[in-house]
């Protein structure tokens, strides 16, 4: 595994290149450029405290940041898993050109999604603090260890999804379906008090997803810490996922592309 991550390290500046031709791409004639990857989720975050303040009641100054932190970290991990599933297909030319490491192409969708991390979580941070007091900056320190850790967890998937996809073309449909599910799963729409005060506070326990979201908003925001169970299953996530995810590298990196 050392050999490999050094031929990523030897790669950087071709994968730095690829990360921006991405957003160059996706941004060119654009007025605000980057500035669409905080509409989204800023926009939504509105309609959505607008219904759920008006249906059931709920403190803007609290939900609005919550929510806007929560759809931030799952645009993200939505965008890791769709675009991993299609990383090695939209590489097909690279690939067949020269050998390369097989987590490199999913480490370019990681990095594009990344840039925009970064800028929502910022964004929410500084919503916090306009609504409930300067004292919610604190919450920027924690910005830069919350993305890499994110980070970390997004790679694992697209390396996964990326594998999966190459030998099973139905798995970025299956894909799009389970992060449906898992999205209503998850509490971003609603407080993790929400769901216990029901009875259904497992849901997040046994829920990766929505363990990853309860527990890297909470410092995020300057919340009280999530249960401990919270915090087990991201941990317990990001081992099963780096274990298949090297699994995976070993066994197919250099039959990828027989597939692709």
């Amino acid at each position: 595994m050392l050999q490999h991550f050094q031929e990523l390290w030897a790669l950087r500046h071709f994968l730095g290149a690829l990360i921006a031709l991405d957003l160059n791409s996706r941004y060119r004639g654009s007025i605000i450029g980057l500035g669409w990857s905080v509409a989204q989720p800023l926009a939504m975050a509105v309609v959505l405290c607008c219904v759920f303040q008006t249906l059931f009641g709920m403190n803007t100054s609290d939900f609005g940041p919550r929510l806007l932190a929560g759809l931030s970290m799952w645009a993200f991990i939505t965008t890791c898993a769709i675009g991993g599933c299609t990383a090695f297909l939209s590489n097909v030319a690279f690939i067949k050109q020269r050998r390369s490491p097989g987590t490199l192409y999913p480490l370019r969708v990681v990095g594009a999604a990344a840039v925009h991390l970064l800028i929502t979580l910022t964004v929410s941070v500084i919503a916090n603090a306009a609504f409930n007091g300067p004292s919610k900056l604190i919450g920027l320190l924690w910005i830069l260890p919350i993305a890499v850790l994110l980070v970390v967890i997004g790679w694992l998937i697209a390396i996964c999804l990326s594998y999966a996809h190459a030998y099973f073309r139905d798995t970025a449909h299956l894909v799009d379906i389970l992060l449906q599910v898992a999205f209503y799963l998850s509490p971003i729409l609603y407080p993790l008090s929400l769901l216990e005060g029901r009875g259904i506070g497992w849901i997040v326990k046994y829920n990766p997803f929505g363990a990853i979201v309860e527990g890297l908003r909470a410092p995020l925001l300057c919340y009280p810490s999530a249960p401990t169970g919270v915090y087990f299953s991201i941990l317990a996530t990001v081992v099963l996922l780096g274990s298949l995810a090297i699994y995976l590298t070993v066994k197919y990196e250099h039959r990828v592309v027989f597939r692709v």
